[in-house]
């Protein structure tokens, strides 16, 4: 299976594995990913809905974990909380 290079503009990826718990989790195979995607806000629910699906396709291909197991945060900024350079994305 190809893996398709997803590109969003201003999109950051905060990627981490956690455990449920050190013993049962260790033992049973199962670790969660939680992936957290940070971008402006503005997106229309389609394009969430589509973001969600992508990078958990991409976490399970990639990190070999079960679809089931990941789980997506979406955290959608003003722009005048984003800045690049010192300059707010919101006084450009």
């Amino acid at each position: 299976m190809k893996m398709k290079a997803i590109s969003f503009q201003m999109l950051q990826f905060a990627c981490f594995c956690e455990k449920l718990t050190v013993n049962d989790a260790e033992k049973e195979g199962k670790l969660m990913p939680y992936v957290t995607v940070k971008m402006l806000e503005g997106r229309t629910d389609e394009q969430k809905k589509a973001l969600v699906e992508k990078v958990t396709a991409a976490v399970s291909e990639t990190a070999g974990a079960p679809v089931e197991n990941i789980t997506v945060f979406i955290e959608e900024m003003k722009p005048s909380h984003y800045a690049v350079g010192g300059v707010r994305k919101s006084d450009q």
